[in-house]
C-alpha cells in the first residue's frame, strides 16, 4: 500500500476524500506536504485525532522507512495510517516509493 503514496490522501476512495491529518514535531518541515495533501498539521500529543481520518506521522531521522496501514482494519475506503521517517521533502517527489515494496511480518 505504500507504493500508492499519495493517492489515498489526494483521491480517495469512491469519490469521497476523507480529511487529513499530520502530525509531526517540526510543523515548519511538514508545511510544504500539508498543502499537497490538503492536510492540517498539528503537533504529537495534540489531542486525539478522530478515528476517521486519514494520519501521517512524519518523524525526522536517518533511515527512511515508511509504513501504511489501515485504521480499524481492512475496509474498502476506510482511513489510513501512514508512517513515515526520513526528510519529509522525500514524500514531495510525483512517485517516493516506486518499486520500493518490502513484505514484513
Amino acid at each position: 500500500m505504500v507504493g500508492a503514496f499519495p493517492q489515498p490522501f489526494l483521491s480517495g476512495y469512491d469519490g469521497r476524500r476523507r480529511q487529513t491529518v499530520i502530525v509531526s514535531l517540526d510543523p515548519h518541515a511538514v508545511r510544504a506536504l500539508a498543502r499537497r495533501l490538503h492536510a492540517q498539521v498539528v503537533g504529537p500529543g495534540v489531542g486525539t485525532v478522530s478515528t476517521n481520518v486519514n494520519v501521517v506521522y512524519v518523524q525526522p531521522g536517518g533511515g527512511e522507512a515508511a509504513v501504511m496501514e489501515p485504521v480499524g482494519g481492512p475496509t474498502a475506503g476506510g482511513p489510513v495510517k501512514f508512517t513515515f521517517r526520513g526528510d519529509p521533502q522525500r514524500l514531495l517527489q510525483a512517485r517516493p516509493f516506486r518499486y520500493r515494496y518490502e513484505v514484513g511480518g
